[in-house]
């Protein structure tokens, strides 16, 4: 910052903005002879292209020329101990922040540390009890299963049954208090104000249904019910949960054996017979998610669903990228302030798009892993990339509102501003709580306009990196952006500070998938972002696409241009290629005459050149001065080696899981607390979240369940008031179906009793 904002770079870039005073704004430029330049070279920035008529009717060529020298040696030693620095610093929070989360596994006990999912059981392994003697037997002494969840593929049974319990809901509301909601008396009203109903009712129904059209609905989901309750569904996942910790480890450890190996039903693979589930199948285990985080009714996707249902939205990200794009690039053309706010306003409403997903994931924490995904790379982006590559090469070293730096600013200042602003003012927020809420009908919907806002993990993570992506992106030709960055950073901590504890809905324990994920990948694709942005803007320097006349034509001094001693030496008032006015240019013998060089490496002649190194400069057409080639070389090699560092890194965490044996990594020390003797525990019951209930909806038995493992309780209503197996017996018992048949169509899970040394739940 001290050199850009010195004498020696720009005469102390007089006349700047305080802004982007320290940032490689060059003020020192100039319109110089170019007898050989088109129109058609700076098609992209026409204001740096001028023409004049000579005194024999010459067409006289003028291009702006950059008299700035911001590729020093010395420079580019501090910017590239700035990347050391990040390196260094970057690896000692990454094991900071994995010492942090073991200690905060240890301090804090939950069915996780105690539990298995496996993932391929049997289809027909529907009993509980049978997964119970087959860990207990066949594991040694001290493997005892306390709780036993068999999940079945019943998702789309699951899925009616609280679409019917959202119309009921709903019904409720709409009908005066105390009014029937039994099928009968429904369809008596539904022929009560039928006939009331005009064309523009039905319409409107079709977008805000009423009473009518909910009872529609209701017979429509109720025959649905009625059809999938013939079906047989299959055992898609079991969770067991052990008394012990050690317990646990044991059987992760015995049966770790590889993707690979489960893939073929390879049985060699298994040490020991006994751990083959009825003595031939190869399970695939692993350590649990959190009880609150299973996507029950995603559970039984297959892979194939799941890849094509990624494939699609990954596709409609894509989209959206490339539409936004074009936004910008719109809205750049009006001023960058503009382009800024449009970009704060995509980086916002971009995670709702998102979020809007028909992905399958096992768990929230993957869900949000996913998400994670899509939204980092919509912000990064959105917000560094997309204003690179629609801003001109030429027109990164000038300053106005058309000019790479001006806009690096603002975006920095939407994102100080508008998105601090915007979520404190929490606008839906009030909408619900001050308008809705007061209006509601009955208890329950007011109670749910009084819940909070729905966040996500993954959107505030990414609203942190976006920030650090952006600033290494731009820190070696915008260096004050680390600065702007930590204020930045700052007043989003205080402001997510203030919405979680007082406008957020709580979020489920989702465990430490996003923050592994981060750690593992995010801050080695940042530094090696940064390597590779600064390794292009070093070797763009003067990024005028301007090279000096190296042949000199009719003259014997060797510095002097024919073209410039005939035809440029004089005053010429040049008019701009852009209409914006007239230049007055004066050229004098002996001055240096220029001609057209691509200086960008980006899209050096006809395609991406990498690493950004001398080697890649065309014969005749060299830019780049000494000092900047010697920086450019071993900068644009260290960006080559954190590349393919970053790659290896990839597969080295892929490859060994995937097709080799498995071995299971313990995570912090064995508290030796029994399961049964902590008393905030939780267990694995299949239960589905709606947007219109407090509490999640229950999709197995409530009888079978003991009370202290559900992780949440309503304060007003039992557990049995969310069973939805009971709604299942309500629209089945027209067809005289057994309830031991009903209950068959639903997860079945088991609780027993500790070892008489475990002692009582306290």
């Amino acid at each position: 910052m001290i050199y850009f904002a010195g004498n020696e770079y720009s005469n102390g870039q007089k006349g700047i903005e305080l802004s982007l005073k320290g940032s490689a704004v060059c003020t020192v430029q100039e319109f110089v002879p170019c007898p050989d330049c088109t129109l058609t070279d700076f098609e992209d920035a026409p204001q740096r292209f001028a023409t004049a008529s000579s005194f024999y009717g010459v067409e006289l060529i003028f291009v702006v020329k950059n008299f700035c020298d911001g590729a020093k040696l010395s420079l580019g030693l501090v910017n590239y101990f700035t990347l050391l620095v990040l390196i260094v610093g970057m690896a000692l929070i990454n094991h900071h922040l994995k010492q942090q989360e073991i200690k905060m596994d240890e301090d804090e006990q939950t069915a996780q540390d105690y539990s298995i999912v496996i993932s391929n059981p049997p289809s027909d392994a529907t009993d509980p009890d049978e997964w119970k003697r087959f860990f207990d037997t066949n594991f040694g002494s001290g493997v005892h299963v306390t709780c036993c969840t068999v999940g079945n593929d019943n998702h789309h049974l699951v899925r009616a049954l609280v679409r019917r319990r959202e119309i009921l809901l709903k019904l409720k509301w709409a009908l005066p208090p105390g009014a029937s909601l039994d099928v009968s008396a429904l369809d008596v009203v539904a022929m009560a104000l039928g006939p009331e109903r005009s064309m523009v009712d039905e319409l409107k129904a079709l977008v805000f249904p009423d009473v009518v059209e909910l009872i529609n609905q209701l017979r429509k989901v109720n025959d649905s019910i009625h059809k999938l309750s013939t079906v047989d569904f299959p055992v898609t996942r079991v969770y067991v949960t052990f008394e012990t910790e050690a317990a646990q480890r044991k059987v992760l450890d015995l049966l770790s054996v590889g993707g690979k190996a489960i893939k073929r039903k390879d049985v060699m693979k298994v040490e020991d017979e006994r751990h083959l589930f009825r003595s031939k199948v190869v399970l695939n285990i692993k350590e649990a998610d959190e009880p609150s985080t299973v996507r029950w009714h995603d559970l039984s996707d297959k892979f194939w669903d799941k890849f094509f249902k990624m494939l699609m939205t990954t596709y409609a990200c894509a989209c959206s990228m490339a539409l936004v794009a074009f936004i910008i690039k719109l809205c750049r053309n009006k001023s960058a302030t503009f382009a800024a706010y449009a970009i704060a306003f995509f980086n916002t409403v971009f995670p709702e798009f998102a979020n809007v997903s028909y992905e399958s994931h096992a768990s929230e924490g993957r869900r949000e892993t996913s998400l994670y995904v899509k939204i980092a790379a919509f912000r990064w982006f959105n917000t560094a990339i997309i204003v690179y590559w629609i801003t001109p090469f030429t027109s990164t070293l000038s300053s106005g509102s058309d000019n790479i730096l001006d806009g690096v600013f603002e975006i920095f200042l939407a994102e100080i501003i508008y998105c601090n602003l915007f979520k404190l003012l929490d606008p839906m927020g009030i909408v619900n709580r001050h308008y809705l809420a007061p209006r509601a009908l009955s208890q329950e919907e007011m109670n749910s306009y009084m819940r909070g806002e729905e966040w996500h993990l993954a959107e505030r993570y990414t609203s942190m990196t976006k920030l650090v992506f952006f600033t290494f992106w731009y820190c070696s030709i915008y260096p004050g952006g680390f600065f702007l960055c930590a204020l930045a950073l700052f007043l989003n901590y205080f402001s997510d500070r203030f919405n979680l504890m007082r406008t957020w809905m709580q979020a489920p324990k989702l465990g430490p998938h996003i923050s592994s994920f981060s750690r593992r990948y995010f801050f080695i694709m940042a530094i090696s972002a940064m390597a590779l942005a600064s390794s292009y803007s070093w070797a763009g320097f003067p990024y005028d696409n301007l090279c000096e006349k190296d042949t000199v034509e009719g003259h014997d001094d060797d510095n002097l241009d024919d073209d410039v001693f005939m035809n440029y030496v004089g005053t010429w008032d040049a008019v701009l290629a852009d209409g914006s006015g007239s230049v007055e240019v004066t050229v004098s013998e002996g001055d240096t005459s220029y001609k057209f060089c691509q200086q960008s490496l980006y899209w050096y002649g006809k395609g991406f050149n990498f690493p950004a190194i001398p080697f890649w400069q065309t014969e005749g057409e060299e830019w780049m001065t000494e000092e900047q080639e010697h920086l450019t070389t071993f900068y644009g090699w260290t960006s080559f080696g954190l590349v393919v560092l970053v790659c290896i890194w990839i597969l080295r965490r892929a490859i060994p899981t995937l097709f080799y044996r498995a071995n299971y990594e313990v995570c912090g020390k064995d508290q030796g607390i029994p399961f049964s003797s902590v008393v905030s525990i939780s267990s694995y019951v299949p239960q589905v979240k709606s947007s219109i209930f407090p509490y999640p909806l229950l999709a197995v038995n409530t009888e079978d369940v003991d009370e202290e493992l559900y992780e949440w309780k309503d304060p007003e209503k039992p557990y049995s008031y969310y069973d939805i197996t009971r709604d299942a017996s309500q629209v089945l018992k027209d067809h005289m179906m057994p309830e031991e048949e009903i209950q068959s169509l639903f997860s079945r899970i088991k609780h027993w009793s500790p070892p008489p040394l475990q002692g009582p739940r306290g």
